[in-house]
């Protein structure tokens, strides 16, 4: 068989930064929104914890999602 790569457009570290922004946009937004409800209250996490921790998660999930290579042709021989 005869296969032919072709190598993904963004890296690793490309995706970790659009994955890090998606996160940081949703960790503000459930931070805004049910963290100032938490916080009400009484004993919850500090004003900006789900922020960071969603930019975390993002960035990690969008790192691990790999392009790597993908089959463009493919012929027997």
């Amino acid at each position: 068989m005869v296969r032919d790569y072709q190598q993904a457009r963004h890296g690793r570290v490309f995706r970790a930064v659009v994955g890090g922004a998606i996160g940081l946009a949703g960790g503000a937004i459930a931070d805004g929104t049910l963290g100032q409800r938490f916080r009400n209250e009484g004993d919850s996490p500090a004003k900006g914890v789900m922020t960071a921790v969603g930019a975390g998660f993002g960035a990690g999930i969008g790192a691990a999602v790999t392009g790597g290579y993908r089959t463009v042709y493919l012929r027997a021989k």
